[in-house]
C-alpha cells in the first residue's frame, strides 16, 4: 500500500518548511529541491504510509493465515524532503564530493542527466556548484536515512508480533524492476543475505506498459541475471 499519490496537501511533493513557500519555481514551477523541518516522521507521506503498513499488519496478523502486502516509500527520490534529525546526522564539512564532475570522454549524445532536479526551485543555489552538489549529497543522506528508520519500524513490527520467523522480506528499489527466484525450499526463520537467482532491467520511459521483449528492438530490455551457490 502507498499514499505517495494522496489528496492534493498530502502528497510527496508536499513541503512543511514554513519558508519553503517562498521559494516556488524551477521549470515545473515547484516547491523547492530540499527542506529540513524540525517536525516527527509522520509529518511527511512516507511516515504516514508506515504507519497505515504497521496498523494493515496487525490487522492481517489477526486472520491466521498467510498474507501479502507492499508498501512503498518515496525517498530517498527527489524532492529532499526529511525530518531535520536526519539531516543533523552528516556534518555538511566532512561529505565527500566527486573530483570527475565533468562528461566522459567520447561519451555519446544520449548519455545526459536527467535534469529532474531542475523542476524545482533552487533556493537561490547555482546549479552544478560545489555548494549544489553539497546539498543534494546531504538531502540524499538524509532521506536514505529516513526511509531506513521506517522500514526499521516496519521488521520491529514484525518482531513485536511474531511474524519475522516465517516472513519473507523483499526490499527493492525503483528504476531497477526485480524479480526474485527461490529455487529451492527456504527453512522458517533463515535469512538469506542475497537471493539465489534475479534478474533485472530498464525500460524506456516512453512504453511503461512494455515487457520483456514487446518494446522495439532497440529499446528492449537489457537483462542481468547474478546466481549464487
Amino acid at each position: 500500500m502507498s499514499l505517495v499519490n494522496g489528496l492534493k496537501g498530502n502528497n510527496h511533493l508536499t513541503f512543511h518548511n514554513k519558508d519553503s513557500t517562498n521559494y516556488i519555481g524551477g521549470k515545473r514551477n515547484r516547491d523547492p529541491f530540499f527542506e529540513a523541518p524540525d517536525m516527527p516522521d509522520n509529518t511527511y507521506i512516507d511516515g504516514q504510509t508506515c504507519e497505515k503498513t504497521i496498523k494493515d499488519l496487525r490487522r492481517l496478523a489477526e486472520m491466521d493465515q498467510p498474507f501479502f502486502l507492499a508498501g512503498r516509500f518515496v525517498r530517498p527520490h527527489l524532492p529532499f524532503y526529511a525530518p531535520k534529525k536526519y539531516w543533523d546526522r552528516y556534518d555538511p564539512v566532512v561529505i565527500e564530493l566527486a573530483d570527475n564532475r565533468y562528461r566522459p570522454k567520447d561519451a555519446p549524445p544520449s548519455l545526459r542527466d536527467s535534469g529532474e532536479v531542475l523542476s524545482y526551485h533552487d533556493r537561490g543555489i547555482e546549479y552544478n556548484s560545489t555548494e549544489f552538489h553539497k546539498i543534494t549529497r546531504h538531502g540524499y543522506y538524509a532521506c536514505v536515512s529516513y526511509a531506513d528508520a521506517l522500514v526499521g519500524r516496519l521488521l520491529a513490527t514484525l518482531d513485536e508480533l511474531g511474524l519475522r520467523a516465517d516472513a519473507i522480506v523483499v526490499l527493492r528499489g525503483d528504476h531497477t524492476p526485480v524479480t526474485v527466484t527461490f529455487r529451492r525450499e527456504v527453512p522458517a526463520g533463515r535469512e538469506l543475505d542475497r537471493p539465489v537467482s534475479m534478474a533485472a532491467g530498464t525500460i524506456d520511459p516512453r512504453f511503461p506498459g512494455a515487457l520483456w521483449g514487446s518494446a522495439p528492438r532497440e529499446l528492449r530490455l537489457h537483462r542481468q541475471s547474478a546466481r549464487c551457490s
